[in-house]
């Protein structure tokens, strides 16, 4: 084979550019250690009282950090890069506690792994004014304003992963008009939600992709709070589409007085959304809520046992709701798809499936879904009718309506709750009835087995076998109010927060976390 010397002499030349680049690049990468003694008490030139100390990073930096600080943390304009980001992350051995907040200005490629953040009477973690490809990873939040908020200008492809966030006197996490771009998401992945007293997760923003999360008991403190929720303002405003919600467990949410307290909500002019693999049950409303939402697709997901809180505030009962501002006639919930879904109502006069008036004679395609109601009561609601089991031929009657049934799934639910409950026990209305619509994995990352997938949220036939598999319904955190929490050796939270992601969604094959290696390598 003939190669031309220029040719040669421009490859030896690249490859040395590269080794070089490389070369410096870890040269200058330096590591700090940061303690709240700092230089006073620590006889070693590089350790710091506070980031302010730190005058300058670079790019493959890394701060470790541990001790009780009283101080918040102040980000601003550093600068990492997509292969070598800047890390600021606990010691070995050390859960660093910060009481106060961490606020990232102006800066990109930054990694946050393992701190507590609490008693901020603002955010916990802030992420604004144009920073972007921020990570925040397996830290405890507790205790602030709000848990994590993404706003201000804030840029996109940000990853929060693996955290738990809880008591926060708003929302948990929340996203405020800061889009990114479809295959450019910001990640909400893995986290454990629980006891914020409005929204476990609140979105006003669109192509974000909350997976994998675990959000109970939010809601308390605010009359219309729902588990998951995306929001819009208006019309006009450009928030609350192109998301997708997805692989997520979120259960016993409350509603304070109004007609909310739903697992998952699209809430008005919300478009354009996926929701599928989740499981919801035991919410104060609805496991999922399409209020004035368009274009959407609903699938594969398991609703049992919702519609805890009924009273005169609820408008709607139902598993599955689909409906719009009757009073001042929005219908806009319009074009959605419903697609192999298991939905059971519990109790008498909650519908499985409950369709508003309004919203009846608009286009929905609702298919080969498993409907059932452990009382034999009506399990349909739409426009002004209503059946029981018997009418299951009236139900796919209706005009964009087929191949729904009316079976019980033979969910078993025991005390204290398991996600192993929610496996149907019926196999004959489940297994391989569900319409291939390019699904992958179920909510326990099984894989489809030849194409055909089964109905719900679980894959019958491959199951992984679970051995502990039991749901928090409290605090995984024990110090959830310790303002003087040293940190320094505190390590036990974030391997609660890990055993219990472990036991409940199963981390196999590192598959989990596939989108987010690049931060975490």
């Amino acid at each position: 084979m003939y190669i031309r010397k220029n040719n040669i002499y421009k490859f030896v030349f690249m490859s040395f550019f590269l080794f070089v680049t490389f070369f410096v690049s870890a040269i200058e990468a330096k590591v700090f250690y940061l303690h709240p003694a700092g230089q006073e008490k620590i006889d070693k030139p590089d350790h710091y009282y506070g980031l302010w100390e730190i005058k300058s990073v670079s790019p493959g930096d890394v701060i470790y950090c541990n001790g009780t600080y009283k101080n918040s943390f102040f980000i601003d304009n550093w600068q990492g890069t997509r292969d070598n980001p800047v890390i600021i992350k606990a010691a070995p051995d050390a859960t660093p506690v910060i009481n106060g907040y961490i606020d990232i200005q102006r800066s990109k490629y930054i990694k946050i792994e393992g701190f507590t953040v609490q008693n901020s009477k603002y955010g916990g973690v802030m992420i604004q004014k144009g920073s972007s490809n921020i990570t925040v990873y397996k830290c405890n939040i507790r205790n602030n304003g709000l848990g994590i908020w993404i706003a201000n200008g804030a840029g996109g492809e940000n990853r929060i992963i693996e955290n738990e966030v809880s008591y926060s006197k708003t929302q948990g996490i929340a996203a405020a008009l800061v889009n990114c771009e479809y295959r450019k998401e910001t990640i909400l992945a893995g986290n454990i939600v629980h006891h914020n007293r409005y929204m476990g997760f609140e979105i006003n923003a669109n192509y974000y992709i909350i997976e994998e999360n675990i959000v109970y008991n939010n809601g308390e403190g605010y009359a219309g709070s729902s588990g998951i929720h995306l929001f819009s303002a208006g019309p006009g405003e450009n928030s609350g589409d192109n998301n997708i919600i997805r692989y997520n467990i979120s259960y016993n949410n409350i509603e304070l007085k109004g007609p909310d307290g739903n697992g998952i909500q699209l809430d008005q002019w919300c478009d354009n959304n996926e929701v599928y693999y989740n499981l919801c049950y035991n919410n104060d409303g609805s496991g999922i809520c399409l209020y004035d939402s368009s274009n959407n697709k609903v699938y594969n997901n398991t609703l049992y046992g919702n519609m805890q809180k009924t009273d005169k505030s609820y408008f709607f009962s139902g598993e599955l709701i689909l409906a719009g501002d009757h009073v001042k006639n929005v219908d806009r919930t319009n074009n959605n798809m419903i697609m192999n879904n298991i939905v059971v109502a519990k109790d008498i006069g909650t519908y499985a499936v409950y369709i508003d008036k309004i919203t009846s004679d608009n286009s929905i395609s609702m298919n080969n879904n498993l409907f059932f109601h452990l009382k034999n009561d009506y399990f349909y609601f739409w426009k002004d009718k209503k059946g029981k089991s018997e009418k299951i031929n009236e139900f796919n009657s209706l005009a964009g309506f087929s191949d729904n049934q009316y079976c019980d799934p033979g969910i078993i639910i025991s005390e204290p709750v398991k996600i192993s409950n929610f496996i149907p026990t019926n196999t004959l209305c489940v297994k391989d009835l569900a319409v291939d619509l390019g699904q992958k994995y179920d909510i326990l990352k099984n894989k489809i087995i030849n194409g055909v997938p089964d109905i719900g949220s679980f894959e019958l036939g491959n199951n992984i076998e679970i051995t502990d598999d039991t749901l928090p319904t409290e605090s995984t955190d024990n110090n959830n109010n310790d303002d003087n929490n040293n940190g320094d050796n505190n390590n036990n939270n974030n391997n609660v927060i890990q055993k219990s992601l472990s036991r409940v969604i199963n981390l196999i094959d590192g598959v989990r976390y596939r989108i987010i290696n690049i931060f975490f390598k």
